[in-house]
């Protein structure tokens, strides 16, 4: 692996073993998405030999089964200061099930083909749930037909073969522009496309009920359906199903139930809609006009007004805002005077040297280690807490610096009982880790991460040298 010296982990910072059998013996005494992840990892280094890394992914595989999540989440909404921006980090890990045996088939596959698509043929076609609109997540199973379609052009047979019973019967909006994409990239057979593109036509005309899938994937949706539209028509095979399906398909998701938040999913500027008051992209407004100008053909209609108005508008992620209790309000109150001054100016640097700026830092992790999480709390507080130690670290100095990573450290070690989802928990030690990643010249944190003694960030501080990473795997997690 040809990787640049200013990522390289030093391997004398961190006293890590150049021996891979020290890490996998590490990764087996892990959590499964821990051990799969790591294995993975290790099985990418070249120096090892194809035999040897066939193995480490063959075990990478059956240990991410029993991974905490079975399919990747996303965060459907990220603007609006809530817990978004944070699940979104903890889940680009691909650390469910679903995406770890997907990554040990995609690094097979150049090794050892017939065993990659064997093991991928093993995985059952993903069963993605609906989602509540009090729910901030979404699913994302996108690798998972990516992968489908490189098994497929790598099988060396016809790819129906492979495609069919995986591509047909799907059931959300997650999965739709996935297939769509698939169908329109395969080398598949004129009959072949007609026959599954009318089994996804079937798909749509039954799909209906998850609004906030739905308002999530419909700027990738229509694209999606255009581009497999076209490629029929280029084949000079008839959309005209698919298309009066897609139609249905906005249709029943636009006038159904929909999400009282869904304004806040739309990444570019909110619109009003002059008549209704309300968010345009609530109301569909940018999906309905994707398909009158790009999509709609004859005998179709545009979709009406009638067909664009919600049944309904209620429900809201319960995620999308947090810090509303005091302890947190006290603790972000306190870390905001230790970066702004009365009059709202950023402190100069200098201004984090004196003797009264430390013993405000001071008193700011004291109160972040007294601060317990009620009943139910434990997830909302650890994001919260991460939030603050991480801004205390950014904007520390020198031995100031130390004291706030000995305290996080400290915490991070003390909630991985406590916090429910490992991915997230995981997300401020792989930061860690990344940032000597990043700046080998950083000693000190490279010291104090090789004396901790839990054993998953032993783990990771092991692993680094041995597969290293570059800044655009580290620096989505800071």
């Amino acid at each position: 692996m040809k990787t640049s010296a200013l990522f390289l982990f030093p391997l004398f910072l961190l006293g890590a073993s150049s021996v891979p059998n020290t890490v996998s013996t590490l990764a087996r005494k892990a959590p499964p998405e821990f051990a799969a992840d790591a294995l993975i990892r290790l099985a990418s280094n070249e120096k090892l030999d194809s035999r040897a890394r066939v193995k480490l992914l063959t075990e990478a595989f059956r240990r991410a089964a029993e991974a905490q999540r079975p399919l990747k989440l996303r965060a459907s909404i990220t603007r609006s200061g809530g817990a978004g921006g944070f699940l979104e980090r903890a889940y680009q890990q691909d650390l469910d099930a679903l995406s770890l045996r997907l990554r040990a088939v995609r690094e097979m596959l150049p090794l050892d083909s017939a065993k990659a698509n064997k093991l991928f043929l093993s995985i059952a076609r993903p069963a993605v749930p609906p989602v509540r609109c009090e729910e901030i997540v979404v699913y994302d199973v996108g690798l998972y037909y990516e992968a489908l379609g490189a098994i497929s052009k790598s099988a060396h047979r016809d790819p129906s073969k492979v495609l069919k019973d995986r591509v047909g019967g799907i059931t959300s909006p997650a999965q739709i522009a996935p297939v769509a994409r698939l169908l329109q990239q395969a080398a598949l057979k004129d009959a072949d496309i007609e026959a599954f593109s009318l089994s996804l036509a079937a798909s749509l005309r039954e799909m209906s009920g998850d609004d906030r899938s739905f308002t999530y994937y419909a700027t990738v949706t229509g694209p999606a359906i255009l581009d497999l539209v076209e490629e029929l028509k280029r084949r000079h095979l008839s959309p005209l199903p698919l298309v009066e399906a897609y139609r249905l398909y906005l249709v029943q998701h636009l006038t159904g139930d929909r999400c009282a938040d869904d304004h806040l999913i739309n990444k570019g500027p909110i619109t009003l809609n002059l008549t209704t008051g309300q968010p345009s992209e609530t109301l569909g407004w940018n999906a309905s006009v994707f398909f009158a100008e790009k999509i709609l053909m004859p005998p179709l209609k545009p979709l009406s007004e009638q067909e664009t108005t919600p049944h309904s508008l209620e429900g809201f992620a319960a995620d999308a805002h947090t810090c509303q209790d005091a302890p947190c309000q006290n603790v972000n109150q306190l870390a905001r005077a230790l970066a702004f001054g009365p009059n709202e100016q950023p402190l100069l640097e200098s201004q984090h040297n004196t003797d009264a700026w430390r013993a405000a830092l001071q008193a700011t992790l004291a109160a972040l280690e007294a601060w317990q999480p009620a009943n139910g709390q434990a997830d909302e507080v650890f994001r919260e807490k991460t939030w603050v130690y991480n801004n205390l670290y950014a904007m520390s100095p020198g031995a100031s610096r130390e004291s706030v990573l000995r305290s996080w450290l400290s915490y991070l070690k003390q909630s991985r009982a406590t916090v429910s989802d490992r991915a997230q928990w995981f997300v401020p030690v792989n930061a860690l880790i990344g940032r000597v990643a990043l700046d080998p010249g950083n000693t000190k944190l490279a010291e104090i991460l090789r004396q901790q003694d839990d054993p998953v960030i032993a783990l990771y501080v092991q692993l680094e040298p041995l597969a290293p990473r570059g800044p655009e795997k580290v620096l989505p997690l800071l």
